[in-house]
């Protein structure tokens, strides 16, 4: 880990609201660069999310520009949303120092290279490519979806830390991307020490974050405290043979609800995963 003397700072990492600047930027922003030393680092949210752009624009020690639009997406006739943006090239540089680039980020955004605020940063995080709530079957959770291996894997290291439960996701077959999900009281652990003392945070993030500690787990739940038993490459492919599936779960120790629904899922998976599983 890079020591804070080795790098020209004018803002501080170890500061939450610094911290969570650079979290936000991994996921919701954008570094730009051109030709002469042009270029800028620029974040778009919806236009209910301007309040934290602004909060952004007084954290950050240099000009920056402010301004709404409109325009049609794919997802609305007339989208308004709010833009940020910084233009100055020391910033930048800084940033570069850091590990930020410009340009297509998603496959290999990570974490700072520096000490940092880690509670401020993985807020950043989670307000960008993230959500918390509560399910249509009443279970609390906190989520992050990402195509970056890197930052999958210090997430799930913070979430074991402060979670005290360990995701361990896998890329999905469509889209490439992990969706790392936290539930029940792991999840209202996390969404506390995220939010409850946070000094920038979008509302509405900070709103669902207050949802999550405030549930209360129905008398009829049981919580199971297990680990639950991860299935072998072994299993898999007795899975995928065209057996009964009373014959495999008598086998395999399990219960034929769980053999169906792993032969579901594998048999949902990337054809080639599944032939290379089964080849294997």
């Amino acid at each position: 880990m890079t020591s804070r003397g080795e790098l020209p700072y004018s803002f501080d990492p170890l500061k939450d609201a610094h911290a969570y600047f650079l979290g936000l930027l991994a996921t919701d922003g954008t570094i730009y660069e051109s030709s002469r030393n042009r270029g800028r680092v620029s974040f778009e949210l919806k236009a209910s999310d301007a309040p934290v752009l602004r909060s952004l624009a007084e954290i950050v020690p240099y000009r920056s520009h402010f301004r709404y639009r409109c325009r049609d997406t794919n997802f609305a006739r007339v989208y308004e949303s709010a833009i940020l943006t910084f233009h100055d090239l020391r910033f930048r540089r800084e940033l570069s120092a850091l590990g930020y680039v410009s340009g297509k980020k998603s496959q290999t955004t990570t974490v700072p290279r520096c000490e940092y605020d880690e509670i401020g940063f993985w807020r950043g995080v989670v307000d960008g490519d993230g959500s918390l709530g509560i399910t249509g079957i009443d279970r609390p959770f906190v989520s992050l979806v990402t195509a970056s291996q890197q930052l999958r894997d210090a997430y799930v290291e913070f979430v074991t830390r402060v979670a005290g439960t360990r995701p361990d996701p896998k890329r999905n077959a469509r889209d490439r991307v992990f969706n790392i999900v936290v539930f029940d009281e792991p999840a209202q652990v996390l969404a506390r020490r995220l939010y409850a003392e946070a000094s920038i945070a979008i509302p509405r993030k900070a709103y669902a974050a207050r949802v999550v500690q405030s549930w209360e787990r129905p008398n009829n739940r049981k919580r199971v405290d297990f680990e639950r038993r991860r299935w072998t490459p072994e299993e898999d492919r007795r899975v995928l043979e065209s057996l009964p599936q009373a014959l495999v779960a008598a086998e395999l120790g399990r219960t034929v609800n769980s053999i169906s629904i792993r032969r579901w899922r594998l048999r949902g998976a990337d054809v080639e995963d599944t032939e290379r599983l089964l080849s294997s």
